[in-house]
């Protein structure tokens, strides 16, 4: 019973953390119009681990933004300044990735879900940026292509309280890493628009 129960709170909480994102169908290319700004389209293309939703955070100069939340075959575009971020996916566990973001381009990175624990389950998504010679695969645009659009009803909405507060202090502790431990998306993952 405690199980069937467990099961049934699980199920409201993470349909309400899906709750504001919407599939919205189309292309990249209506994301493509603002030669100013940056695109990064972040990807979850697996089946696995579907019921665990991974949220991505953007951080940029002590501001913590929603990019959104993605569940199993789900892509974002995320249309935003040129510059140094950092974004954070979320689950149970947190992940970061450095990025330098060009204006005019556009960058593909994969969402990759992890699982682990038997009594009490841990889960974390972890960034792999895609170089441009990768989009251009076949493997690649088979991968996009099953996944869908969504969008947040609030792209880029600063997150305050104790909510950024936690994401900053997780950041802090993840900026004391090596850069040899780090995930780094650099401009020449960019392709121009």
């Amino acid at each position: 019973m405690k199980k069937v129960l467990l099961f049934l709170i699980s199920l409201v909480l993470l349909g309400g953390c899906a709750s504001h994102m919407k599939k919205i169908g189309g292309n990249i290319d209506q994301y493509l119009v603002d030669s100013d700004k940056a695109v990064v389209v972040f990807m979850r293309p697996s089946n696995w681990a579907t019921y665990h939703p991974s949220r991505i955070y953007d951080l940029q100069n002590g501001t913590v933004r929603m990019v959104g939340t993605l569940t199993a075959n789900e892509k974002i575009a995320y249309v935003t300044e040129p510059g140094k971020h950092s974004f954070q996916s979320f689950g149970t566990l947190s992940r970061f990735m450095d990025a330098e973001l060009e204006a005019g381009k556009v960058y593909y990175v994969e969402i990759e879900p992890h699982l682990a624990g038997l009594i009490v389950v841990m889960y974390w998504y972890t960034f792999h940026p895609a170089e441009p010679a990768k989009v251009e695969t076949m493997e690649f645009k088979k991968l996009y292509n099953e996944c869908a659009y969504v969008q947040f009803d609030n792209p880029g909405a600063e997150i305050t309280g104790a909510g950024a507060k936690n994401i900053l202090e997780d950041f802090a502790e993840w900026e004391k890493k090596s850069n040899v431990d780090k995930t780094i998306m650099r401009t020449t993952n960019g392709i121009p628009f």
